[in-house]
């Protein structure tokens, strides 16, 4: 460090010294010229002295054997129970079997200490490459190691770094891992995370959408305690370091994962309660309170929120926040809306200008201000009149606690945590009169069929988070004008793929008189999935990409017709729709074993096109088109609508013309 900093002011001094000599002798054109190039070559030092702080930040020692877990505990964020919370051990006793159905949800998952049969990766003496770093991952009794290797910079050597794995978060779609930095309890990301889905190692930037990360190896120092601690832990104070001159923290959470406590709030006076003490018993059971209330809990971490001032900031640092549930959300933080009070408040505390909040909300939501990334239902129940003027609250439909006349393992209740009923319409027919609204009339589809579900219609998968489309909470009606106008995908075009924007106008305009916006030809007269697929953002790419191998969708749309439009996201810039592409194409007739990989080298990604073109022309004689479920075969059905002719050729041009206008403008969804 002191050497770059020296560097730096030698070349600050030279620079100013080359500047005054221009300006006496050959003018100004040549300072300025030297002036400028002073300046890039502080900028290059200055972003490989920080790079070089980062990793010096978690490098290990060479010359002796690295500490292990116990030397290591003071490094690590610490359980702590504090102001009130006691963790998910003092709840066993009573509510067995509460305690066992959250010990089955991946609430309970979400962080955990790095424990045999925590960790899912694999660490079995496993070599990963990826971005020009090496991962040595292995298992070392009950610990789990890593040593990375980072690729050389310029003269220097590589820098090697081990460390055991201390903590994890996730155990549902994918897991992340957590090291050490050895100053303070400040932890820093493995860059790469284990997919569970294909059980193999991938980049970070693999597993967001977003474009390449043009630091890969960076270690995400401090994310955890910054970030992650707000919500993936049980009352997470973040507690920076005041002796600290590397903003180090000194972390404590009352429980890792999310406990008993993060939802019935403290439990010490209960407890003591419990034992027979005149003490005030101030457990909440979310169930009891309001319908907004009760949703507020979960909102506190399954939504887009914002504290009100740098000096809520500071006490959150310290304190952790002082939302406690049955509170009112807004007394304590500001929940995220397209509103110009949460521009305002942006603008005050956060961003600059309109033109940082403009970023930030295209990071999160739709121009119409429906939530579209995962993780934040709440930002969308807001918006639903349900919400608003009903009683709907998150418990109509999820239940924290499999109930006990529910048939269905475990495992599968806690993929979504849903009720039962909620599988179905019963749900909504709490409150809207199934004589009235599940009926065909209302629907216009067959009551048996996926188009009779309430949910199909008005809940549509146009969220993206964690490698898949997710249910929209805006709890809306099919919209052709809010595809047209701001680009938000409609239900209906998200499961009649092969059907225009124009169709979707025409019945909603013939059922519902709803207006029909005013359409471009396009839009008129080509598949509103091919136009997502092929012009779309990043977003919409990845959402037509799920919805083209979702199984519904190619009940009624024919299964014939999707892989070369999945084909032409296999070399996608986001490696996100890569994967997402990858994953339906698979379901298409003849592309079960195909193989791909992601993740592979650039020759092998500009050839899958091709490669899956061919296969899809090979198949389309001899495949196997019968409908999922014994349902009659698809008949084959060649349209221009998705570029198809009657003899099964792809209309090159108009294929290529949509794929030259991709809306490449960058796209980084905060899921």
């Amino acid at each position: 460090m002191v050497l770059s900093t020296f560097s730096i002011l030698i070349a600050v001094v030279t620079a100013l010294i080359v500047f005054a000599v221009s300006i006496r002798y050959r003018g100004w054109r040549l300072a300025t010229t030297m002036s400028l190039i002073a300046l890039a070559a502080v900028a290059c030092m200055f972003r490989d002295s920080r790079q070089r702080r980062k990793i010096r930040a978690v490098q290990s020692t060479q010359a002796t054997r690295p500490p292990g877990l116990l030397q290591l505990a003071g490094n690590v964020p610490a359980q702590e129970p504090a102001d009130g919370y006691v963790s998910s051990q003092a709840c066993v006793e009573c509510h067995t079997s509460q305690y066992d159905t959250w010990h089955a949800s991946y609430h309970r998952t979400m962080t955990q200490r790095a424990i045999p049969g925590a960790v899912l990766g694999d660490f079995a003496d496993k070599h990963v490459e990826l971005d020009g770093a090496t991962y040595d991952l292995s298992r070392r009794g009950d610990e789990f190691w890593v040593k990375v290797t980072l690729p050389a910079t310029g003269q220097a050597l590589p820098q090697v770094i081990e460390r055991p794995i201390v903590l994890t978060t996730g155990s549902h779609h994918m897991q992340v891992y957590w090291i050490p930095t050895g100053s303070g309890r400040t932890l820093a990301e493995l860059p790469i995370f284990f997919l569970l889905e294909d059980q193999r190692w991938i980049s970070r930037d693999a597993s967001f959408l977003k474009l390449r990360d043009p630091d890969p190896n960076s270690p995400g120092i401090g994310r955890w305690n910054a970030e992650c601690i707000q919500c993936h832990a049980t009352h997470g104070r973040a507690r920076p370091n005041p002796d600290s001159k590397d903003n180090s923290s000194d972390s404590l959470v009352a429980e890792f994962g999310i406990a008993c406590e993060a939802c019935h709030g403290p439990g010490e006076q209960h407890v003591r309660a419990r034992r027979g003490e005149s003490v005030e018993d101030k457990i909440v059971n979310p169930a009891g309170l309001s319908s907004q209330r009760s949703s507020q809990v979960c909102g506190r971490c399954h939504s887009i929120t914002i504290l009100r001032s740098r000096s809520d900031r500071a006490d959150w640092l310290e304190h952790g926040y002082r939302f406690r549930p049955g509170d009112a959300l807004a007394d304590s933080l500001h929940v995220l809306r397209l509103d110009q009070a949460t521009r305002d408040l942006l603008k005050a505390n956060i961003l600059p200008n309109d033109k940082y909040v403009d970023r930030a909300y295209d990071m999160q939501f739709w121009r119409d201000g429906v939530v579209r990334v995962a993780g934040r239902e709440f930002n969308g129940l807001v918006e639903t009149a349900c919400y608003q003027k009903g009683e709907m609250a998150c418990v109509s439909c999820h239940v924290m606690h499999k109930p006990a006349g529910d048939p269905r393992p475990v495992a599968e209740w806690a993929n979504d945590q849903l009720k039962a009923e909620a599988l179905g319409d019963t749900a909504c027919t709490q409150c809207h009169s199934s004589e009235n609204y599940a009926t065909d009339g209302h629907t216009h589809h067959l009551a048996s069929s996926s188009g009779g579900r309430c949910y199909n219609c008005h809940m549509p998968h146009t969220t993206y988070g964690l490698l898949k489309a997710i249910r929209s909470h805006t709890i809306d009606i099919p919209s052709a004008a809010a595809s047209a106008k701001v680009g938000r995908p409609n239900a209906c075009n998200l499961c009649h793929l092969d059907q225009t924007l124009a169709w979707t106008a025409r019945h909603l305009e013939q059922w519902y008189s709803i207006a029909a916006p005013v359409l471009d030809e396009d839009q008129t007269n080509i598949s509103a999935a091919v136009l997502w697929a092929l012009q779309g953002d990043a977003g919409k790419r990845s959402l037509a990409a799920w919805h083209l191998g979702w199984e519904p969708a190619v009940e009624i749309s024919g299964n014939h017709w999707q892989a070369p439009f999945l084909a032409a996201l296999l070399d996608d810039p986001y490696l996100a729709v890569r994967f997402i592409a990858r994953r339906s194409l698979r379901k298409s007739p003849g592309f079960e074993d195909f193989q791909f990989d992601f993740l592979g080298p650039v020759a092998q990604v500009d050839a899958a096109f091709g490669q899956a073109l061919q296969v899809w022309r090979d198949s389309l004689s001899t495949q196997n088109l019968s409908r999922p479920h014994g349902r009659a075969p698809a008949p084959l059905r060649f349209t221009e609508r998705v570029l198809l002719s009657p003899d099964g050729t792809l209309d090159q041009t108009i294929f290529d013309r949509l794929k030259s206008e991709r809306d490449d403008n960058p796209v980084s969804l905060a899921e």
